[in-house]
């Protein structure tokens, strides 16, 4: 391990990754020794479940997600759109504690920029696409305000693309909830 620390790149920085969390459970083992022995344990036990729940929570909300289904998906392409004004919260479910999902009946969505700001967006893509070789992804802007994620399994020209994006824009702005 020590050996791994002088070496460079990354089996350096998995060493120093390693030695830290190892230094950090020493402490918390010293720290739970000394307690046991001026706590009674089962208080102990109570503040150490109490302390792992509240981890637990921080964690979650801080790993939040928005799922979209699109696992309904016939076309062979999907496309996000995030721009100031579009899905909110209120109108997803709720999944897991702090998790939101939406699974929308058309080949795009458009999810506000302040959902995507707060929360990782993930995706469920249909069986048939495969389990994530083979999509394509690209980014972009469109009229200088909307930016977009493109995903297919078919292959497009620049100007089919265009084409589907002017077509789902146009669809997406109409599905607009707040």
């Amino acid at each position: 391990m020590f050996y791994m620390a002088g070496l460079g790149g990354g089996a350096g920085l998995g060493a120093f990754i390693i030695l830290s969390w190892l230094f950090l459970v020493l402490i918390i083992i010293f720290f739970d020794r000394i307690l046991v022995k001026k706590v009674k344990p089962l208080i102990l036990s109570v503040i150490e479940l109490f302390l792992s729940g509240l981890f637990f929570i921080a964690y979650c909300y801080y790993e939040r997600e928005v799922i979209v289904d699109i696992s309904d998906n016939k076309a062979g392409y999907f496309i996000v759109f995030y721009s100031d004004e579009g899905l909110g919260e209120r109108s997803m479910d709720k999944k897991v504690l702090f998790d939101k999902k939406v699974s929308p009946n058309s080949n795009s969505i458009l999810i506000s920029k302040s959902v995507k700001e707060k929360y990782n967006i993930d995706f469920e893509f249909p069986s048939t696409w495969g389990r994530g070789t083979g999509i394509g992804s690209s980014l972009g802007t469109v009229e200088n305000k909307i930016d977009y994620e493109f995903f297919r399994i078919i292959p497009l020209t620049e100007i089919q693309k265009d084409s589907v994006l002017k077509l789902e824009i146009n669809s997406a702005a109409n599905n607009v909830y707040k």
